[in-house]
């Protein structure tokens, strides 16, 4: 590994603007929600096709995107690059940003946590005891394709915070999945700092090393914020724990 004094802080700029533009381009643009209506069938493989030229497009796309994802571990790994804190946070939350105005790539969750919301949030209901079938008449209960009878498994700190985002849509489905996506994509994005400062702490040097692997993971990016998991909460509050620990 090249000392830090040697450093090539261009070569990280160029990998990020590639990732970004990768984002943009490769699934922002032919996934972007406000070109249709939002709907669960609204997803990659049905924008694709589901044919041999939907899967070489998916191929290609997985592998640009982890191709310069390993581009950038090798630049930090074996050729010494330390881009700042700051810069590779920002990039990432410019990844996270594009996805964040997709429909849900390979995933309908984000319908449920939202129907689960409104249980609460609009209806008054507990969303722990009562599920969003309870309601079958409310339009995201009718979006529901997978479990609209099941109450929400995820606790209720969980319910507390989804009605940030569940007031800022403000019942419009495209800025409600936004807005949920994007309060997925902000938990991330303060975890992976989260993840540079434990590492940090415990190895010094270490912690450029950490915030790329996690802060620039195509895997990680496309459930936060091209699927919009609210795992990201989650680990996020984990990251929390082990920073104080």
């Amino acid at each position: 590994m090249h000392p830090s004094g040697s450093t090539r802080p261009w070569a990280m700029v160029a990998i990020g603007i590639a990732l970004a533009a990768a984002y943009s381009g490769l699934l922002l643009w032919p996934m972007r929600i406000w070109s249709r209506s939002v709907s669960p069938d609204t997803h990659l493989a049905g924008t694709f096709g589901v044919d041999r030229a939907g899967a070489l497009r998916y191929v290609a796309l997985i592998g640009v995107l982890f191709g310069l994802y390993a581009l950038a571990l090798w630049r930090v790994t074996r050729r010494g690059d330390r881009p700042g804190a700051v810069f590779v946070l920002g990039m990432a939350a410019l990844f996270c940003g594009a996805l964040v105005f997709t429909h849900p790539l390979s995933s309908a969750d984000v319908f449920s946590y939202i129907a689960s919301a409104r249980v609460q949030w609009v209806y008054g209901d507990n969303p722990l005891v009562t599920p969003p079938a309870a309601y079958p008449d409310d339009p995201f209960t009718r979006l529901l394709r997978f479990w609209p009878d099941l109450p929400s498994p995820y606790g209720p700190l969980w319910s507390l915070i989804a009605g940030a985002p569940e007031r800022i849509g403000g019942g419009q489905a495209a800025r409600t999945v936004v807005a949920f996506k994007a309060t997925s994509a902000i938990f991330f994005v303060l975890g992976c700092a989260l993840v540079r400062a434990t590492a940090e702490r415990l190895r010094p040097g270490s912690g450029t090393l950490a915030l790329v692997v996690l802060a620039w993971n195509p895997l990680a990016i496309w459930h936060v914020a091209g699927n919009g998991h609210n795992d990201a909460v989650m680990v996020c509050l984990l990251a929390l724990a082990a920073w104080l620990l």
